[in-house]
């Protein structure tokens, strides 16, 4: 999947039966915590991407750690009062105008949590999967 949106933004849609599937017959453990990938591995699933007309990857809007959780405290507090549902270029802007606010979640690695997933990854054993 190309990753063309902030990272925490991007948008996974499939259906409750393809969610089964992956459920009863992953067997690997990053598979089950992170269910994108087995289905994306598996040619039997259909997906698509959806890509960003500007590739915004480099940035992190999602809330995973306490820099995380800051950076998004400052957009709500500086974005939210004036108004309630800003939109993704009002985030731009914001942080066009004030550069310094992305420093503050800058040096996490993008995926992390599936990345450290994968370094402990283990096949699962029978017993520790269970029937939806």
């Amino acid at each position: 999947m190309k990753e063309t949106y902030p990272d925490g933004q991007d948008v996974e849609i499939f259906t409750f039966g393809s969610l089964k599937n992956a459920w009863k017959n992953a067997k690997l453990a990053s598979e089950r915590e992170h269910v994108t990938p087995y289905i994306t591995k598996n040619p039997s699933f259909k997906h698509v991407n959806l890509e960003c007309r500007k590739d915004m990857s480099n940035k992190r809007w999602t809330l995973d750690n306490s820099e995380d959780y800051k950076f998004i405290q400052i957009i709500f507090e500086s974005l939210y009062d004036k108004n309630p549902l800003f939109s993704m270029e009002e985030i731009l802007n914001f942080i066009h105008e004030k550069p310094e606010i992305e420093r503050i979640n800058q040096d996490i690695v993008r995926n992390e949590g599936y990345k450290k997933s994968l370094r402990e990854d283990r096949l699962l054993k029978l017993n520790d999967i269970q029937e939806v």
